[in-house]
């Protein structure tokens, strides 16, 4: 597991999003794309913040709306997250048609090179408590890392040791089978 890099399981295609845009735009990119955070870019794409679904729950708690989660921030609207279309997220966030990406986001951005170890990476996240890691070179988002993508690869070494196990189970009754036709 420790052999991977961050390359090796980062999202390429990164979805990102600009501070001028709204919330219910924003919103709507997250259903569309069926993604709970993303990078925040200027117009030279370079990364000036990031923001997730938690950002907007904590805004709304600040508004008066006290949604305890995102499932609450979603289902006060009446609509549960399985119906969730990209048509039903403007009802959603209707009351927050003014508020933008920029005054909600963590400009404060905790990022990685492309290039450490997936221990570093998932150390960090553990560190900072974040769920998501922004991969860049110099300025500019080159993939992101999620707790998820990180999961997959020890599954996946999980299940390489699961691999090898049954094999080497089935070359020492092999090598026991030899031994006693001896």
């Amino acid at each position: 597991m420790y052999d991977y890099k961050a390359s090796d399981i980062m999202t390429k295609d990164v979805i990102c999003v600009n501070p001028e845009m709204r919330i219910n735009e924003l919103d709507k990119i997250f259903v569309k794309h069926k993604i709970t955070g993303a990078p925040v870019v200027d117009e030279s794409e370079n990364l000036v913040g990031v923001v997730s679904q938690s950002n907007i729950v904590n805004y709304d708690f600040k508004k008066g709306m006290h949604a305890s989660s995102i499932s609450d921030y979603y289902s006060s609207t009446g609509i549960e997250s399985q119906q969730m279309t990209e048509d039903s997220i403007e009802v959603d966030t209707s009351s927050m048609a003014d508020t933008e990406v920029q005054d909600i986001m963590v400009a404060n951005v905790i990022t990685a090179n492309s290039d450490d170890s997936i221990q570093d990476i998932a150390n960090t996240m553990c560190d900072k408590s974040i769920h998501r890691l922004v991969i860049v070179e110099g300025n500019k988002v080159v993939g992101m890392v999620s707790t998820l993508d990180i999961l997959n690869v020890v599954g996946k070494t999980q299940g390489e040791r699961d691999e090898a196990k049954q094999k080497l189970d089935i070359a020492f009754n092999a090598i026991e089978d030899l031994r006693k036709k001896m």
